[in-house]
């Protein structure tokens, strides 16, 4: 490298590191903010969610005990409930680690109504960004003395 663009580079980052301690509110705030609008989704619109469930989870799920719609409006109050937590900053690591469970669980049911439907390719590869961003968010905040801020 150029000693030009070495003085470029490091002027960039040193510019970068300044910002560096805002990294941790920028991730939790965006993700809190899309786990909150899901939730209020999910509220108005269940059946536009339950179209994602791969074939097996509808196939097993006992539909005369409980409606599908309404364990996703029952999953969009809690998505509420964390997204505001993490917006809030309160409990970080512990909802953030929820939520990383939660969207791996996503994950997994996607990938499996992907290999027996052909169907949402395009979700799927959205959403493990989603499960690495709740993971970076759960590691940072663990990292600080006080994990229930």
């Amino acid at each position: 490298m150029s000693p030009t663009n070495a003085k470029y580079r490091d002027r960039y980052i040193g510019y970068l590191d300044q910002y560096s301690e805002y990294a941790l509110p920028v991730m939790r705030i965006s993700l809190g903010a899309v786990i909150f609008l899901a939730g209020a989704h999910k509220l108005v619109a269940p059946d536009a969610w339950t179209k994602y469930a791969a074939p097996w989870v509808t196939a097993l799920w006992p539909e005369s005990i409980v409606s599908f719609e309404l364990v996703m409006m029952a999953n969009g109050v809690f998505e509420l409930l964390f997204g505001v937590a993490l917006i809030a900053g309160f409990y970080m690591t512990i909802v953030a680690g929820v939520i990383t469970l939660s969207l791996l669980a996503v994950v997994f049911d996607l990938v499996t109504g992907v290999i027996l439907t052909g169907k949402f390719v395009d979700i799927l590869i959205r959403d493990p960004g989603l499960v690495a961003l709740a993971l970076g968010v759960t590691l940072l905040s663990a990292q600080r003395s006080d994990c229930t801020r």
